[in-house]
């Protein structure tokens, strides 16, 4: 089964479908954090303090400049500022539970319907999407035809990995819930193994960044020196077919977590997963 043998759902149908996903979102909250959003640990992950911020500044900085060289090639390089510069113009971020449960409810769909994975209705529509942009789109306009937060307007910055310094973050409750939506529309999921995961690359890369930066000091560190020696196209290619090849056994012995919350919600591994 490959994505190309089904036809796709088309756009209005995809965001209606996400709609019904979303409208429920509240209920999610309520599970997730029962004594309130600001008590949870989703909550206190993301507000740390001056310390962890720059970290996450650094991080999300050589993030976004690793993306932009792979797609482009025409890197987007923003000068970095020193710790006693970020600390002058320092301020704690206020928090926004719409971004934030909006942030974590994104960050388990991308990798659902935007890879090589299909998600078909029983007309055979595909509401999977290839490409990240076009569930940002999607997911932005479903998002706020909706009034699930006090008619909060979502912004596409609400939509970035808030959540991406911390890897150990339990993602399980909403990976259960898309996966419960899933089962309440009748919609079925296929795993698709062969498509090469860019995110392992990445988290790759910014695991070798973390560990530098717990033997380097903050202001010795340079992110942009590491990249040059790591990001050649023929070192580029290498590591992903290395990420590729380690994931698949990786997933042959232990399945990863969107897997084994579908499991849970449906006592059986989704088609093509074995």
């Amino acid at each position: 089964m490959k994505k190309n043998q089904y036809k796709p759902a088309g756009k209005r149908a995809t965001i209606f479908l996400l709609k019904k996903i979303l409208t429920t979102l509240p209920e999610l909250l309520q599970d997730i954090a029962p004594d309130g959003f600001e008590n949870s640990i989703y909550h206190q992950i993301l507000y740390g303090n001056l310390e962890k911020d720059y970290i996450k500044y650094r991080t999300l900085r050589i993030t976004q400049y690793k993306w932009s060289a792979f797609w482009s090639r025409k890197p987007a390089y923003t000068a970095k500022l020193s710790f006693a510069d970020f600390k002058k113009t320092y301020k704690a971020a206020k928090p926004n539970l719409p971004a934030e449960i909006l942030s974590l409810t994104a960050k388990v769909m991308v990798p659902i319907f935007s890879k090589y994975h299909v998600i078909y209705d029983e007309k055979g529509l595909d509401h999977g999407l290839v490409f990240q942009n076009y569930f940002n789109e999607y997911f932005l306009k479903a998002a706020n035809r909706l009034s699930i937060f006090n008619n909060y307007r979502f912004k596409e910055e609400d939509l970035f990995d808030r959540y991406i310094y911390d890897k150990n973050i339990d993602l399980a409750p909403f990976y259960c819930f898309v996966f419960r939506k899933f089962k309440e529309l009748q919609l079925r999921f296929y795993y698709e193994r062969s498509w090469p995961e860019f995110d392992s690359f990445i988290e790759c890369l910014e695991q070798t960044i973390l560990e530098r930066q717990k033997t380097e000091s903050i202001e010795e560190y340079n992110p942009e020196e590491a990249l040059l020696k790591e990001m050649s196209i023929d070192q580029q290619t290498q590591e992903l077919q290395y990420q590729r090849n380690l994931q698949s056994a990786a997933e042959c012995m232990v399945p990863c977590e969107m897997v084994r919350a579908y499991v849970s919600v449906h006592g059986e591994y989704p088609d093509g997963y074995l």
